[in-house]
């Protein structure tokens, strides 16, 4: 399935599932970081694309593809 100019396979979209399941203290930022290590998603500088890439991972999310971790609010 192509997001965000980014074929995210169902071996990907499995990983997502999986990893976010296996971690209830995951965070957004953290799975998107990984994500983007499984996929070789970087930029020209070398850095991971983790902004896009949270930005697929939310479209995935809104079409009930994957399960995103619960954000988590800090308390003051």
């Amino acid at each position: 399935m192509l997001v965000a100019g980014r074929d995210f396979s169902e071996h990907i979209l499995s990983r997502i599932r999986t990893r976010v399941l296996d971690d209830p203290t995951l965070t957004l930022s953290a799975l998107s970081r990984e994500v983007c290590g499984w996929m070789q998603w970087q930029g020209d500088d070398g850095r991971p694309k983790d902004v896009s890439c949270r930005v697929a991972l939310l479209k995935l999310n809104r079409r009930g593809l994957v399960e995103l971790p619960a954000v988590n609010r800090p308390g003051f």
